[in-house]
């Protein structure tokens, strides 16, 4: 049951990835007007999706925890670049490896006035856990191995067996059935964010609605109109408002990436989650100030089917690997910033050295076409022979067309492509009927574990297994930050180079927009500026609307 709630934990934010960045896109219209956002002490946000439910233990979507973060505050918050600062918590220690103690700060309020306790974060983990809330945050505590989540999530122990204790009002005592390396990076994340209990029991579902959702971040609900905005005005109680420049923010929700530059160019939104790739050239002509490059730590590359009578042969792999030009990739199919993968761990990730371990994929130490025996190509040069599986994009075309290039330029073979729906595309490549599909994976938080475990996972559903590999794996997951660690990493690393299960391409940026009258705005690898860092340059902090 473990490792099926490991994989779930992770699947879904895998899938969630993948469906959030597959689809295409209308024509851009003309330039318009710049936005007023400096009378109106307004900052708008464009969002790609937005989350189903306000309830951090329903949240559905990736882009939701931007807004979940401006309304809530867990025991730590997190930086772009994924380091970590107090929260709610003012200080913690780890007495022990299965031991965490959080001391909270008696100055955090609820938006209500009520004061913050050790109590409320407590209730909302245990509300998690239970099984009759029906929550992925129940994965995702059973994946750090909290005290009795499993159990708990199988009904066989009650909620408040979990390990979270209330040593006192501002004391705060987590305890793990092992050591796990990453368990504090996780404490920014939704799942972990105190909840107001007497709101919940006095209004039940209704308690996210503007007129009776109680938070603890530096925002508080305005008001919501789903799939459209989501409205925040600055919450008077916050702990560290006297340091926050904004009173409002508004996110809107854009899916078309590039009716969100149509937007952006109306002065309708201040800040877009994205700018279509094919209008860079201009942007960066014309808008070279507002145009910056956020890199995620995601890797983006071509699985392999080694169970496929054409791809089982790993030289094979190896040959069709070292025919793909990631520079040219990067560069023409996905724009500036990009960076050639030569490796599957993105150079974003801190506390490992694994990414260095670099494959020097252009400099031929890979296997030719030429060095094999015929046999090893047998029927790979048949037409219609190798098929190549992606989900429809017009990016995701121009991937394949480079790839097809350069696969008959080099190896004289030519491939074929399977352009599909998401839903298709993923029965296609479980069902095995692929023989080389394309993947991105991204880890949930800053650490090499979840993305090797990630792409391990879903390599075994689609049928390549490494005992090994995966042992090694399992083994990083507790064992403490430092250089045993990283030679673990280094390794699995070196491991799938050597198998070439998955033959990573890019490492990925993605282009965003920013007014220039906009301060405090940082993007990093795993997540951007909370809102209550921004400010309008032009303007002072105006009163609540």
């Amino acid at each position: 049951m473990k490792c099926d709630i490991l994989t779930v934990f992770l699947g879904v934010f895998f899938l969630m990835l993948l469906t959030g960045c597959s689809g295409d896109t209308k024509p851009v219209g003309p330039a318009g007007t710049e936005s007023n956002s400096q009378q109106q002490g307004l900052i708008r946000r464009a969002l790609s999706a937005e989350p189903q439910s306000l309830d951090p233990h329903k949240m559905d979507s990736y882009w939701g925890q931007y807004i979940m973060q401006d309304l809530f505050e867990g025991l730590l918050i997190s930086s772009p670049d994924g380091s970590l600062k107090p929260g709610v918590a003012e200080s913690w220690s780890n007495p022990s490896d299965t031991k965490y103690i959080f001391n909270l700060r008696k100055d955090a309020k609820w938006s209500n006035g009520d004061p913050v306790t050790a109590h409320d974060f407590v209730y909302a983990w245990r509300r998690a856990a239970t099984p009759i809330t029906a929550s992925e945050c129940a994965g995702a505590f059973s994946f750090l191995g909290l005290e009795n989540a499993t159990a708990i999530a199988e009904g066989e122990s009650k909620p408040d067996t979990l390990g979270i204790i209330a040593v006192d009002t501002h004391t705060l005592e987590v305890r793990l059935e092992k050591p796990k390396a990453y368990f504090i990076k996780l404490m920014p994340r939704g799942c972990f964010f105190p909840l107001h209990q007497a709101s919940i029991s006095e209004h039940g579902e209704q308690w996210v609605q503007p007129d009776k959702f109680v938070t603890n971040g530096a925002f508080a609900l305005s008001h919501r109109t789903v799939n459209e905005r989501v409205r925040l005005r600055s919450n008077d109680h916050y702990w560290d408002g006297k340091n926050s420049r904004v009173n409002n923010v508004e996110f809107i929700r854009i899916s078309d990436k590039r009716m969100q530059l149509k937007r952006y160019l109306a002065g309708d939104i201040d800040i877009s989650d994205g700018a279509p790739t094919e209008h860079l050239s201009m942007l960066k002509e014309d808008y070279r100030g507002q145009l910056i490059f956020h890199k995620k730590p995601r890797v983006l590359g071509l699985a392999v089917n080694i169970n496929s009578p054409y791809l089982s042969d790993v030289r094979v792999r190896r040959a069709l690997s070292g025919a793909i030009n990631r520079k040219v990739i990067a560069e023409n199919v996905y724009g500036e910033g990009n960076q050639p993968a030569e490796t599957l761990l993105p150079p974003y990730i801190r506390e490992s050295q694994a990414h260095t371990a670099e494959r020097d994929f252009e400099k031929g130490n890979l296997v030719s076409h030429e060095s094999l025996p015929d046999a090893a190509f047998a029927g790979i040069n048949e037409p219609d022979s190798l098929k190549v599986a992606f989900m429809s994009s017009d990016t995701n075309r121009r991937l394949f067309a480079a790839i097809a290039a350069m696969f008959k330029e080099r190896l004289g073979i030519e491939v074929v492509p399977e352009g599909l729906e998401a839903k298709a595309f993923h029965q296609t490549v479980f069902a095995g009927d692929f023989d080389l599909a394309v993947l991105a994976y991204e880890p949930p938080f800053n650490d090499p574990f979840p993305l090797y475990l990630q792409v391990s996972n879903y390599l075994k559903e689609i049928g390549y297994t490494n005992p090994e590999l995966e042992s090694l794996i399992l083994q990083s997951e507790s064992e403490p930050g430092g250089e045993i660690r990283d030679a673990l990493f280094e390794k699995v690393e070196r491991m799938f180079a050597d198998d070439l299960p998955f033959i990573p391409i890019v490492h990925r940026v993605f282009p965003r927009l920013t007014k220039p009258y906009i301060g405090g705005f940082e993007v990093g690898p795993f997540g951007e500026s909370y809102s209550k860092d921004l400010w309008i340059k032009t303007a002072q902090k105006v009163e609540t609307e």
